[in-house]
């Protein structure tokens, strides 16, 4: 009974109807406001991350002391040992800082795919800084001994890893043409795993069978500052949004209470045909319940339909020489979408509360008098 009466009053013609269609729309345009920025974060997070692991060690070790052998149990795809050295590399007058990784032709031919004779792989992007282009010759410097050290070096190769410090920063070269430049190297290890999201456990293992020789960091680790910016980040901007929320879910407060003025002469008369107040109550809040139940539920649909043609047509472009990605997907979690509409519902119970207490003390010869 009280439900009908709700219904029939929130959909009767006239201006209640036009204030529950607005309350609708507030709400929804509110729901799809933080699916879409909550998306948007968990997109560029998750698309950083896969960029990440597709292009960076998942385990890196760094020795400070004797070399130990690291084994290669199945979790691993791969293992190449690197030789670190810090230097610059010149071209037709330009001088780049790089970072020169000395490694044996078979890790070579299995990382990048192609093999070295006696010269070098520099990134593309490094390569398209200096001007330079396969085939050219370059110089090798270590400006750090006295007199600095230079080596001529042919370019053999390039590569594109995806990876600012990689691409734009990095040179490859065999250990014997390091070792004419430069001295005492830092040793090294990269594993990729097969599985990348298992790397703190094995990074575990690893410490526990080399001990205090070795530096050890998984992928995480090295970007651990990253992903805990952009989590706070996302919590901010969804704070934000849902404040937006509230206010516009604080608005049924006053279409609601404009109803009860447009209604208050057939409230009167239900109380006359004997329904206690509890039930002229109810029927207010179970109006505001439903304007907040069906906006937020149009406002998951729509938030979700606009994720799926955003992603699919690639519309958020960002600069990828910077991020080194060329879109943001938008990506909805389950968890996002249901706590966003169990919100919407809480805060519209409360606003229909509110307004539903102002039912309650209307008294019917001040109405009837007005009316």
């Amino acid at each position: 009974m009280v439900l009908k009466l709700a219904l029939a009053m929130m959909l009767s013609r006239g201006l209640s109807r036009i204030i529950a269609f607005l309350g609708i729309f507030g709400v929804c345009i509110g729901i799809c406001g933080v699916i879409l920025t909550l998306g948007v974060f968990r997109g560029f997070q998750n698309e950083l991350k896969r960029n990440i692991l597709s292009s960076s060690p998942h385990i890196v070790i760094s020795f400070v002391g004797e070399e130990k052998k690291v084994r290669n149990p199945p979790e691993f795809e791969k293992v190449l040992r690197i030789e670190s050295y810090q230097g610059f590399i010149a071209y037709s007058g330009r001088v780049m800082s790089v970072s020169l990784r000395a490694m044996e032709d078979r890790d070579i031919i299995k990382h990048f795919g192609m093999s070295l004779e006696k010269g070098v792989l520099i990134g593309e992007g490094l390569m398209g800084v200096l001007g330079a282009k396969v085939g050219d010759e370059v110089m090798i410097i270590d400006a750090f001994s006295y007199p600095p050290r230079v080596k001529r070096a042919l370019i053999e190769g390039s590569f594109k890893r995806g990876s600012i410090e990689q691409d734009y920063a990095s040179v490859v070269l065999k250990p014997a043409l390091a070792r004419e430049v430069f001295n005492q190297p830092l040793i090294g290890y990269e594993i990729y795993l097969k599985d990348p999201f298992r790397a703190d456990r094995l990074k575990k293992e690893l410490e526990e069978s080399l001990g205090n020789v070795a530096i050890i960091r998984s992928w995480m680790d090295l970007n651990r500052g990253l992903f805990e910016a952009l989590e706070l980040e996302r919590r901010i901007a969804a704070i934000v949004v849902f404040i937006v929320v509230i206010v516009g879910s604080f608005s049924i407060v006053s279409l609601i209470l404009t109803k009860i003025r447009e209604k208050a002469r057939d409230f009167i008369v239900l109380s006359l045909f004997g329904m206690s107040k509890i039930e002229i109550f109810l029927v207010v809040f179970i109006q505001g319940i439903l304007v907040s139940a069906v906006g937020g539920l149009l406002g998951l649909i729509l938030g979700l339909s606009l994720a799926e043609v955003i992603t699919d047509y690639k519309l958020i472009k960002i600069p990828k020489e910077v991020y080194m990605i060329e879109s943001v997907p938008i990506e909805v979690g389950f968890f996002d979408a249901i706590i966003s509409f169990l919100g919407a519902m809480f805060v519209g119970a409360i606003a229909s509360f509110l307004s539903g207490i102002n039912v309650l003390y209307l008294k019917a010869s001040k109405v009837l008098k007005d009316g």
